[in-house]
């Protein structure tokens, strides 16, 4: 494994531990959950621009996955 993928597993479970404290511990609003989200999908986007010409070449049932496990998410 990579010292860039074992950084991001660092990365991702202590964000995911503190995302869990602060969810269940303060009662958070949504607006707080908006604002989180948003904040972790733009410090994580840097990750795309290596894979960026790859990701063009996904084909359609990929992003029917993708768009699917959105909906998902989302009602989780």
């Amino acid at each position: 494994m990579t010292l860039a993928a074992i950084g991001l597993l660092v990365v991702s479970a202590l964000t995911h531990a503190l995302w869990n404290l602060q969810g269940k511990r303060d009662q958070p609003s949504p607006a707080w959950f908006l604002l989180a989200n948003t904040l972790g999908t733009l410090a994580f986007a840097w990750a795309l621009i290596p894979t960026a010409r790859a990701i063009a070449w996904f084909p359609p049932q990929v992003w029917m996955l993708i768009g699917l496990t959105g909906i998902f998410q989302t009602g989780y």
